[in-house]
């Protein structure tokens, strides 16, 4: 994809960092935790008129565990967009940290028809859920302070009394009716400028602004998961989106 445009194809919300001074929510005895619903799932959508070589789908995505201690998202990097399929599982704490991930199909393997790993990720997601039994997590949208996302400085979710906001300058606030629960810079989620080329002058620099263009949220659990988009242009194009948990 271009930047400066819209994203063509997005999979899912993910989260941002910890953060706050609320203890973090428990059970006493995770492994003994029964999934309520069905385990999420990951389906391949075959290639058809106009649709490139096929992509990805997730159902149930993203998803925290039972105890809150874990988050499940499906993960596409932009190459998605333009054409190069791709999907990696990754599971974070409520630190944000990556404890376990599973590439389903890299960027730049050749595009499959049914990919030959997509049952083997699905019996992955179905024996986490035995143990995590994974919840999908409620979508919140997302409102910019302009009539475009991306021209946006500000992006706010609410849900309940909780709200979520993000400036483009990198600073995360979340509040719970009235109490500030998080409120600090996230300056690592920020892409620094760079040259467009070596020996590239002052002008000539590459700068990809950040925008929060999804977000799921457990007020009960206490944490949210945002994707982190980044704005490109045609001599820059955009990183890849990431994904954060944030908790407090």
């Amino acid at each position: 994809m271009r930047p400066w445009s819209r994203p063509l194809c997005s999979l899912l919300f993910a989260v941002a960092a910890c953060g706050g001074t609320t203890a973090a929510p428990s059970i006493a005895n995770p492994g003994a935790a029964q999934p309520t619903g069905p385990a999420p799932t990951v389906a391949w959508l075959a290639a058809g008129d106009g649709a490139g070589d096929g992509s990805f789908q997730a159902t149930g995505l993203p998803a925290v565990s039972a105890d809150g201690t874990r988050v499940l998202t499906a993960e596409i990097g932009e190459d998605g967009a333009r054409g190069m399929p791709n999907l990696t599982l990754v599971i974070r704490d409520r630190a944000d940290a990556v404890v376990d991930r599973r590439v389903v199909l890299a960027a730049g393997d050749d595009a499959p028809t049914s990919p030959p790993d997509l049952a083997a990720a699905n019996a992955w997601i179905a024996a986490g859920h035995g143990a995590a039994a994974w919840a999908p997590l409620a979508a919140v949208p997302v409102v910019p302070d302009d009539e475009s996302l991306f021209d946006a400085t500000t992006w706010t979710a609410t849900a309940g009394d909780l709200t979520i906001q993000l400036t483009q300058v990198g600073r995360l606030r979340v509040t719970a009716g009235q109490a500030t629960v998080v409120d600090r810079p996230v300056t690592a989620w920020q892409v620094a400028d760079r040259p467009m080329y070596p020996g590239a002058g002052p002008d000539e620099q590459c700068s990809n602004p950040l925008y929060l263009s999804g977000l799921h949220v457990d007020a009960d659990r206490h944490l949210a998961v945002a994707r982190i988009s980044y704005l490109g242009t045609d001599t820059c194009w955009e990183p890849d989106s990431e994904y954060h948990v944030v908790a407090w």
